[in-house]
């Protein structure tokens, strides 16, 4: 988020609400926070959080005398002055507020009133979904809610709620029956009615949440155990009668048949029930394909119904291949008004997103489109002038994205093979083909378009493209191998010292490392293809359960080498430094920071990055930041007293990343003190931490004790600046 003056910007953030009385509710807020620029001059730190989840905008505000503790009383004051009734507020990463504001999660508590839960219950629904669990022995549109509703009671109260609405004649698909029907389900799961002993549940029909709810919470499925139920709901489906499916619905609630609801996140509201009629079959000219792709199919190998969320985007990239190849216009740059990201449902509303973005950032840069299969929810995304990498998490699959393409390199109007690639793996586990779109300049003005398609089932690759005159161009290839190899066959000279020349050369280097292998989601304007090859194998010659078995018996062949793990060898330190001097500070607040961490007498408050890199890595830490309680960690006592994991194992992780970030530095030429140093530096060094925190953070203290525990009632101060 930007101010008027373009310099005030707040960052989403992460925070969990989690009630503690009353409706069980667990609803992702929608918070942006940052530095306050109105206090520029100020030598403390000032910070701005704008809350937008009731939708109106509520301004909170914090500072500190130190960004860690101006970070930790915005959040404290924001939890305990916000509306929210009596529960907690959980900020799992409080670097997103600010890079220097400490790292780590925390908790404070609420106590904000009885406002209504059901606003924060239908949150819980849009913003974290209903997490859904597919069950292998049901119908594959027939699953269990992930989230918990606890105990049965909440169940009880629900089943009595709908029953006793429907016999006064108030029976109606609102919002109070969506979450009744989510209470009965989650104390059925809650009472052990597992899917696996209940192999007669079959989803049917579709029930539209209709009501109060304006953020497209979408369609429910309810799943019946017993076949004159079921029975009674498909013939009141077929009749299209809303009456007739209320009827059914609460008969079933009645004899106690209901097991289970899903929830389908990303189909809008009100939307007009599916035509029963089959579409239309495209030809082509030439009879040997179409322009639609093949229906997407469940595990069990029946088609999705017509408006589920694949549908809806196959159809989207269908309409786009067969009328939106053309050259497409530059438009100029829009105001946008300040708030938060706007939640992106469908294809077109994704690409309108993506053409305003374009248009702000001067077609100069690589602009996404990335879709969480998942959720069906779209995002769009900046990169830089060289590549662009996807959101956060599992799921996200690329859609279309920008090559900036300044020299007008004919190669470049192409997809990159990295970017062929990055399809592979989203196309093998949907087992049907996939298509994306790459857009380009066009040197009189203007953009144009060409699409590439991955079919698993074939490993054979097509790329597509509209010339000048409106005629296609269409190609295929046997593999991605064969695509590269062309690709690569048309060299392109870049200018020594220039940025597309520093950015291929750190490609090349990453390649040949091999560390680019795992990111299906990065688009780059011509990056290489480091798993083509093994990509490509396993879509020639393996179904996924044939290469499923090929690793486990390649791990298993593998065997394990249960002696100690030989330390590398690691640059030494002199004695004395930078790090002596904190030590003895970080001493004299020690015991306050075990207090606030929970570990007990004989356990150790451990430095997630540690107190040497001050001195093996100059500047690229303040000793505030290390010695801050956002970077402290607590040890409970260990067996017998040995320490095994704070002085063998995590020293022995800490000594393989110094040894692989000190190569790093020789072979990049880094000098000590320079931006690129610390930018290196920082970044790797902030990784190891967070891998190490990922793989030990159970034997932590902090995350051993409760997920809410009672905050701390004091704060240790940071120990000062040398």
């Amino acid at each position: 988020m930007k101010g008027p003056d373009g310099s005030h910007r707040l960052r989403s953030i992460t925070a969990i609400y989690v009630s503690t009385t009353g409706s069980p509710v667990t609803a992702r807020l929608n918070v942006y926070a940052g530095r306050d620029p109105s206090w520029f001059d100020s030598r403390d730190s000032h910070y701005h959080l704008i809350d937008f989840t009731l939708g109106a905008a509520s301004q909170y505000f914090g500072s500190g005398s130190r960004n860690n503790q101006g970070v930790e009383n915005l959040l404290r004051g924001f939890a305990d002055d916000a509306p929210y009734p009596d529960g907690f507020i959980r900020f799992p990463n409080i670097n997103q507020v600010d890079t220097y504001g400490g790292s780590g999660s925390l908790t404070f508590p609420t106590d904000g009133g009885d406002m209504t839960v059901s606003i924060l219950r239908a949150l819980s629904m849009v913003s974290l979904g209903v997490g859904v669990v597919a069950s292998l022995a049901l119908q594959p549109e027939v699953a269990i809610p992930a989230f918990w509703i606890a105990g049965a009671l909440a169940g009880t109260a629900g089943g009595v709620d709908i029953y006793q609405r429907f016999d006064r004649g108030e029976f109606e698909w609102d919002l109070q029956t969506g979450m009744d029907l989510l209470d009965i389900a989650g104390a059925v799961v809650s009472m052990g009615a597992s899917s696996a002993a209940s192999t007669t549940i079959r989803g049917v029909g579709r029930f539209s949440l209709r009501g109060s709810i304006q953020t497209g919470i979408g369609v429910a499925q309810i799943g019946v155990m017993g076949g004159v139920h079921v029975a009674q709901i498909a013939a009141a489906v077929e009749s299209g009668d809303d009456a007739a499916i209320a009827r059914a619905v609460a008969h079933a609630i009645a004899d106690g048949a209901l097991i289970l609801i899903v929830h389908r996140a990303s189909a809008r509201l009100n939307e007009p029930r599916p035509s029963s009629s089959a579409p239309e079959t495209r030809r082509t000219t030439s009879g040997t394909g179409s322009s639609e792709p093949p229906p997407r199919v469940t595990e069990t190998g029946t088609p999705e119904r017509p408006g589920a969320p694949q549908t809806a985007h196959d159809q989207w990239v269908s309409d786009m291949l067969r009328s939106g190849m053309g050259e497409r216009p530059n438009a100029p740059a829009e105001p946008r008004p300040i708030g938060p990201e706007p939640e992106i449902r469908t294809g077109e509303a994704a690409y309108a997103e993506y053409e305003r973005t374009l248009a702000e950032t001067g077609y100069e840069i690589e602009v996404a489109i990335y879709r969480n299969r998942a959720t069906g929810e779209y995002r769009v995304r900046r990169g830089t002038a060289m590549e662009v990498s996807g959101p956060m998490g599992e799921g996200w699959e690329g859609v279309m994205h920008y090559h900036p393409n300044p020299g007008n390199v004919l190669t470049y109007r192409m997809p990159a093979p990295a970017d062929i690639n990055g399809v592979a793996l989203p196309a093998f586990r949907a087992r049907a083909p996939i298509t994306e779109f790459v857009e380009y300049p066009l040197p009189g003005g203007g953009r144009g378009r060409a699409a590439y398609t991955l079919d698993p089932r074939t490993g054979g690759v097509s790329i597509e493209y509209q010339r000048a005159d409106g005629s296609r161009y269409r190609r295929s290839y046997a593999s991605l191998n064969d695509y590269a190899a062309e690709y690569n066959a048309r060299t392109t000279y870049l200018e020594p010292g220039t940025p597309e020349y520093e950015w291929a050369m750190r490609d090349l280097n990453d390649y040949y490392r091999n560390l680019l292998g795992g990111d299906s989601s990065r688009r780059t304007t011509g990056g290489t293809t480091p798993t083509s090859l093994p990509t490509d194998a396993a879509l020639d010659t393996m179904s996924q359960a044939q290469f499923d078995a090929s690793i486990d018996a390649a791990f298993a062949e593998a065997g394990f080498n249960t002696d100690h793990a030989a330390r590398p060898p690691v640059r030494p330190l002199g004695s004395g430094g930078l790090r002596e001097g904190a030590r003895g500070r970080f001493n004299a607040v020690r015991d306050d920071y075990a207090t606030q961490l929970g570990v007990a007498s004989g356990g150790q408050v451990h430095h997630a990055v540690e107190l040497q890199v001050i001195d093996r890595y100059p500047g690229v830490y303040t000793e505030a930041e290390i010695n801050g309680i956002g970077n402290m960690r607590g040890i409970p006592p260990e067996t017998s007293g040995r320490r095994q994991l704070h002085n063998s194992k995590i020293r022995e992780v800490w000594d393989r990343h110094y040894a692989r970030l000190d190569a790093e530095i020789a072979r990049r030429g880094l000098t000590p003190g320079t931006p690129e140093y610390r930018t290196v530096c920082r970044r790797y060094l902030d990784s190891a931490r967070d891998e190490i925190d990922y793989v030990m953070g159970q034997f932590f203290s902090e995350y051993r004790r409760s997920l809410f525990p009672s905050p701390p009632t004091s704060s240790a101060p940071a120990a000062p600046s040398p």
